[in-house]
């Protein structure tokens, strides 16, 4: 979703945090920060999802994407709209401003 750049910028830097801390799942402590901030989380984003998403869907699940566009009758919303948020994000890296990136996250309590 729409959303989906705000919540990494967000949500997933603190939880990588945490984890980094040992809050949430013990790592190394010499172990190097992935990121130094959320701006290098996003930065980092495109080829992460080159490097790593991309080849596990193509390789790893064996394109089962493709039956989301079989479903659907040909039009695979969800690729559509990773691709979406990459290339927005590459536009808003390019320009080195993510002041568009407004939105704020919805949390959900319990």
């Amino acid at each position: 979703g729409r959303y989906y750049l705000e919540n990494c910028r967000d949500l997933l830097y603190q939880e990588r945090q945490l984890i980094q801390e040992g809050g949430a799942a013990p790592v190394q402590a010499e172990a190097p920060l992935l990121y130094a901030d959320p701006f290098d989380l996003l930065c980092k984003t495109p080829a992460f999802y080159a490097q790593v998403v991309s080849p596990r869907l193509e390789q790893d699940f064996a394109k089962v994407y493709r039956y989301a566009a079989l479903h659907f009758g040909g039009d695979n919303l969800y690729q559509r709209g990773i691709q979406h948020n990459l290339d927005y994000l590459r536009q808003l890296i390019q320009h080195n401003d993510l002041s568009a990136l407004r939105r704020k996250p919805i949390f959900i309590t319990q």
